[in-house]
């Protein structure tokens, strides 16, 4: 054995003095200034020089100087026990970017990952553009891995950028049969493919069969529609679903369309517009309330306005996401349905400790997610469609509770004989939602993608006359659960506890799906 003893000496602490900026200007001295963090009265800190020396190199880097340099100047005064640092910039000669080059793009179209570049082949260097261009690559999710390089090309004043790429499989055939608490016995049949014939589209078809819900689900999507920066998406479904009084049949399809109104960097704002025409049936629902609402057709419009900030579209760890929506039914659009909604969908991703290996806290994630809805009538003497009112409850939405189990109330009559006239409740749902929710994500086994979850949940629908910004009458829950990434989907084992329990309500509610993760 060995036993090596470091002995440090920490001496006397220097603050800082003079901080001051020497060399070639490329901009005016007071904008450079802005960007130091050190200031003079301070202890001297190691690390922010390295991020004023950061802070520099990249404002020189993005006017096209590659190679430039800051060295740092320190006198001392042992006396006063006082330093004073010199930032000393040299700027070289700029530098132009010669080709760009993509390695191991073997099923990827050029074209598909040019178009996700910030600079071109000609252009000036600018490192932020290059920084840039790497995220939206790996934004696609087509990728492993996506490493970029920037080698010397023909003349000292020209590089080249090359992106090294490993890819990864994106298509998915899966068929099977199972059992979960949404839907007892449940068969699901999948097909996706994504960069179908490395054109980037995405093209799915879905069908599941179980006990509260059948679907049948086909949807296209082109994020550059004919080359251009147009979004267009097709989708067409048959879906059944069991409510506590009623079943919904829903069929159609929407094709909608969408345009990036700003993008940098991680952000990125989109416009949306998409046209339904979905023909609902209303079916096992009680005599005495047919007469209140009726299925039909709707024929809508629905715009949206989303802000992403997510360093991935699937599994983030950072970043935010928010989406406002406005659909209009009926009136000049026809259909038998007339109402408007609007929607807000807000959701946060806070990374904690990221890629450091302490249980249950290294390379965890703390996520939040805020939904609100409202739902109303264009015209007075109208009824809001009882499909389109809000049913929370379950593993989508709030744990803890039965699937569809919260919200309004009326009560009706169980018969329609005058000689027996009783009253049972009906679920009505709400003409207006708030869901929050709050999980901590922590790995268990990292090489399998298996995660652990702790969460928080809060929220319920009301009707007219109700405020939905009030502590009475919001339903809350905690739990636990274990989420398993696998090769046919994101599996979901959650244990949920009401914590403002009823007597008719479970202690704990088990749920297990396949599905989507916020």
């Amino acid at each position: 054995s060995i036993y090596i003893t470091i002995v440090v000496k920490e001496g006397e602490p220097y603050t800082v003095g003079k901080v001051l900026l020497d060399g070639e200007f490329i901009k005016e001295k007071t904008e450079l200034e802005k960007v130091i963090s050190l200031k003079g009265q301070k202890l001297v800190d190691t690390s922010l020089i390295q991020k004023d020396v950061g802070e520099l190199t990249t404002i020189y880097a993005d006017e096209g100087y590659a190679y430039a340099n800051v060295n740092i100047l320190d006198r001392y005064d042992d006396e006063k026990k006082i330093v004073d640092i010199t930032y000393v910039l040299q700027p070289g000669q700029k530098v132009w970017v010669e080709k760009i080059k993509f390695v191991g793009n073997t099923s990827t179209r050029d074209k598909i990952l040019r178009r996700e570049m910030q600079i071109n082949e000609g252009g000036q260097y600018h490192q932020t553009k290059i920084r840039d261009s790497r995220l939206n690559i790996e934004r696609l999710s087509l990728f492993e891995e996506v490493r970029l390089s920037t080698p010397r090309g023909s003349a000292d004043d020209r590089v080249d950028i090359v992106v090294d790429l490993k890819e990864k499989p994106t298509g998915t055939f899966s068929i099977g049969a199972g059992f979960n608490t949404l839907e007892s016995f449940q068969i699901i049949a999948q097909v996706q493919k994504r960069n179908l014939f490395g054109r980037g589209y995405d093209v799915s078809l879905d069908a599941r069969l179980g006990g509260k819900t059948q679907a049948f689900n086909v949807r296209f999507r082109d994020e550059y529609f004919l080359d251009s920066k147009w979004g267009f998406e097709v989708n067409g479904f048959n879906i059944s679903r069991v409510y506590t009084d009623f079943d919904l049949t829903s069929r159609g399809g929407t094709v909608g369309l969408d345009y990036p109104l700003y993008k940098k960097g991680l952000e990125r704002i989109r416009f949306g517009v998409t046209y339904s025409l979905i023909d609902e049936d209303l079916t096992d629902i009680r005599t005495t309330v047919e007469q209140l609402f009726t299925s039909g057709l709707t024929s809508s419009v629905t715009t949206s306005l989303t802000r992403d900030t997510r360093n991935r579209v699937f599994e983030p760890t950072k970043g935010s996401y928010y989406r406002l929506s406005e659909e209009v039914a009926g009136g000049g659009l026809g259909g038998d349905n007339d109402f408007w909604k609007s929607e807000f969908d807000a959701r946060w991703f806070f990374p904690l400790l990221d890629q450091k290996p302490v249980p249950l806290i290294g390379d965890s994630v703390f996520a939040l997610r805020l939904n609100l809805g409202y739902v109303g009538v264009l015209s007075d003497g109208e009824r809001v469609p009882l499909f389109e009112r809000y049913f929370p409850g379950g593993i989508l939405s709030i744990r803890g509770f039965q699937l569809r189990s919260l919200g309004p109330t009326i009560d009706v009559a169980s018969s329609t004989d005058p000689g027996s006239f009783t009253t049972t409740e009906f679920h009505v749902g709400g003409n207006k939602e708030l869901i929050f929710n709050a999980e901590y994500i922590f790995p268990i086994v990292r090489a399998a993608n298996i995660k652990g979850v702790f969460f928080f949940d809060m929220g319920n629908a009301f009707d007219n006359g109700e405020s939905i910004f009030t502590i009475t009458g919001q339903r809350q829950s905690t739990g636990f659960g274990v989420r398993w990434f696998s090769p046919i989907g994101p599996l979901r084992f959650e244990w949920g506890f009401p914590l403002d329990r009823k007597e008719d309500e479970s202690l704990v509610v088990f749920d297990f799906t396949i599905g989507s993760i916020f």
